[in-house]
């Protein structure tokens, strides 16, 4: 009985590379800058957060030659020229630029990607071979192993995958720098399976960061496939290497508009691609000229999956034109404030265009706030509610990333404040602020009633730092800071408050912090940024408050691209 051959095939990819190379920073702080110097203050950003990735097709490698039994491939193999990879790419944020002689870094990416494709054809002496096998019916005894080893430079990443009409892989295995596919002949083949050109192909993705980049660089490659068969070795050539340049969007994005208005629609579209919707059934508007009613409502605007947007008597023909494209017909509009606040005008309009209007106002701006916490217990009863200054407005804007209710207060609880709390079954009050903000009298009268002695409400102090920016960080570390991972941060100017004031609902939506900064007091904002593990910074406004020179001090990358989401 004639021995039974122990038939392997060795597919080892020996593909060395020689210099990833893109210049490490060819633009300077003009080109990095998205917005003028000159916005004003209040004019005016997942994941988004997160940012899809932009793919450019690169040109393939020219085909080369089979390589038959005996022949060794050539390590002086024509290289991808990324020069020419990369100027392929469109000029737009996110994308490589290239001049004739110079491959210049654009827009503060930090992280390149390549896509390869290696594929191989089979020699006529191979392919004679495997038909062999396939007649003798010894299919199942041929293993395959496939290799592909990176620079020490690019990190592969998984998944990577493998096709062949010929082979079957059981085993894709992916390390920093390495990946072996092991698999077999496929089962149920024929010798007609074996015709000329048959190919095997890996496709894997490699990662090489800015730092590794240099002027005018070159990747070189070779990539070989080792077939043992009874007769010898034979080494064949790949017969392509396709490369594609894989762009990632920016981690960071900035979001504004011409002014706070502006801004604040900015805000609402951005809101609307983290919610995946295309249009909203509701929405919320409140005056952009002042504070109180907009950090009110930010919680309603949150339960309603609806935007904050600003508006004022110069803006309500933009904010109309607006709500026509992004508004249900007959949508819900609510209205924060007394006329004074959100005029009369738009109301009218706002009903002449058929939707459902309805304003919620009191004579002061604790009356209007008690009137927005009243519709919120609508949608269920809240027990829980964060309590913050009304008279100015760092501590609750940085909490109105808490998707809790706030209560408004000024000097002293009043009584109807005290009646709401009671008749709504209040069990606790978590006080956002120090004690120049909440007197402590105050914070005793939370917890005893007007009306009922037996009547108690369970008050804390959940915030309280010597400086408007210190007690925003600790915001974001005692409400968020439970958590591994905070993808998200949401950054507002801390000495201004209209950029901030739609980005309470962004960062509810988010499930992120808020945390209020200026270019002269970053270091609170950097240790929440490291503390809460971040990758993605949402900055709301123009650069006449939070610099792009800013963020990129606070994650700590001078190269980091802060996205103009205009």
């Amino acid at each position: 009985m004639r021995p039974k051959r122990l038939l392997a095939i060795l597919l080892t990819i020996c593909m060395t590379t020689g210099l990833f190379a893109v210049a490490a920073y060819a633009a300077n702080e003009e080109n990095l800058e998205a917005q003028p110097e000159g916005t004003v203050v209040e004019e005016t950003i997942g994941e988004e957060a997160l940012a899809p990735e932009e793919e450019v097709q690169a040109p393939a490698e020219a085909e080369a030659p089979t390589v038959g039994d005996g022949e060794e491939a050539g390590e002086d193999e024509e290289p991808i020229d990324l020069a020419a990879l990369i100027a392929a790419a469109k000029k737009k944020p996110g994308s490589f630029t290239a001049a004739p002689a110079e491959v210049g870094y654009q827009d503060g990416v930090t992280e390149y990607s390549i896509d390869y494709t290696l594929t191989y054809a089979l020699s006529p002496e191979v392919t004679e071979w495997l038909r062999g096998c396939v007649k003798e019916g010894d299919t199942a005894d041929n293993t395959i192993t496939l290799k592909f080893t990176s620079d020490s430079k690019v990190t592969l990443e998984e998944p990577a995958s493998f096709s062949s009409d010929l082979f079957e892989a059981s085993e894709i295995t992916v390390g920093d720098h390495e990946v072996q596919v092991t698999g077999t002949l496929k089962s149920g083949l024929t010798d007609a399976a074996f015709t000329s050109g048959k190919t095997i192909a890996v496709q894997f993705t490699g990662k090489l960061p800015v730092a590794s980049f240099a002027k005018n660089g070159k990747l070189t490659s070779s990539a070989t496939l080792s077939v043992t068969m009874p007769s010898g070795t034979v080494t064949c050539r790949a017969s392509s290497l396709q490369a594609q340049m894989v762009v990632k969007e920016a981690n960071n994005i900035r979001l504004w508009g011409a002014d706070r208005y502006a801004t604040s629609r900015a805000i609402a579209d951005q809101l609307l691609t983290v919610y995946g919707k295309e249009t909203y059934d509701t929405v919320v508007l409140a005056s952009g000229e002042n504070f109180p009613d907009a950090l009110s409502g930010g919680y309603l605007a949150y339960l309603n999956e609806a935007p904050l947007i600003l508006v004022n008597k110069g803006s309500q023909t933009a904010v109309l034109n607006y709500l026509d494209k992004v508004l249900d017909d007959g949508g819900k509009v609510y209205l924060l404030g007394g006329t004074v606040s959100v005029n009369a005008d738009i109301e009218t309009k706002l009903n002449k265009a058929g939707y459902e209007v309805e304003r919620l106002w009191g004579a002061t701006r604790y009356e209007t706030n008690l009137a927005i916490l009243e519709e919120i217990n609508t949608f269920g009863s809240h027990t829980k509610y964060l309590v913050c200054s009304g008279k100015n407005f760092p501590d609750a804007l940085s909490a109105s990333s808490i998707p809790q209710p706030i209560l408004l207060v000024g000097d002293k609880i009043t009584a109807d404040q005290s009646r709401f709390l009671q008749d709504n079954n209040a069990e606790a009050c978590e006080i956002i602020g120090g004690t120049a903000a909440i007197t402590l009298p105050m914070e005793y009268s939370l917890g005893g009633n007007y009306f009922d002695d037996e009547f108690t409400v369970m008050t804390a102090r959940a915030a309280m730092g010597s400086t408007r920016f210190e007690t925003s960080a600790m915001i974001a570390r005692n409400y968020f800071g439970s958590n591994s991972r905070v993808d998200n941060i949401v950054i507002a100017y801390a000495a201004n408050f209209p950029d901030g004031l739609s980005g309470g609902p962004l960062a509810m939506a988010l499930g992120a912090p808020l945390v209020i900064a200026d270019g002269s007091n970053l270091n609170y904002l950097t240790e929440i940024y490291g503390e809460l593990n971040s990758k993605y910074t949402v900055t709301c406004g123009g650069q006449a408050g939070i610099k792009d020179a800013d963020i990129r001090t606070v994650i700590g990358d001078q190269y980091a691209q802060i996205k103009d989401d205009y």
